[in-house]
């Protein structure tokens, strides 16, 4: 078996690591393998191949992994999923809601929520209330109005 063959064996392997993982770490040096493989195929010696694997698996996490991490992180923030978007939004409570620590019903967009008052006021059945916030299963709610 040729060295670079070889090299690209080892991109391939290091490729499929980092997609089992998403760390994007391998992904550098599984590009650095095809860069050695391609060396190899030019006639270099195993000690360039090495060298130049090396080289551009360690510039490329230096110079691009943070740029990736970066873009990925701003990617993350932008998504939110439907219970992020129920934050502000507004129902009214189907059951009431005790003044400490009890739990209440509200309804909000056709759905039945169990509901929980953010300041600790009762809040009555059929009032309306605002979303402050959602933990699990449960809404953080306060009057509407207040």
């Amino acid at each position: 078996m040729a060295l670079w063959q070889i090299w690209l064996i080892a991109a391939t392997v290091l490729a499929a690591v980092e997609i089992i993982s998403t760390t994007f770490f391998m992904l550098w040096f599984a590009i650095g393998a095809v860069v050695a493989s391609i060396t190899a195929l030019m006639g270099a010696t195993l000690v360039v191949q090495s060298s130049i694997f090396l080289l551009v698996s360690l510039l490329l996490v230096l110079f691009t992994r943070p740029l990736v991490e970066k873009f990925i992180k701003a990617k993350n923030n932008e998504v939110q999923t439907n219970v992020d978007g129920l934050a502000g939004r507004t129902g009214f409570c189907l059951e009431s809601i005790p003044a400490e620590f009890g739990g209440g019903l509200v309804k909000l967009g056709g759905e039945i929520w169990s509901a929980v008052s953010i300041d600790g006021k009762e809040i009555m059945k059929g009032e309306q209330v605002k979303v402050i916030r959602v933990e699990g299963v449960t809404l953080f709610v306060e009057k509407l109005g207040e």
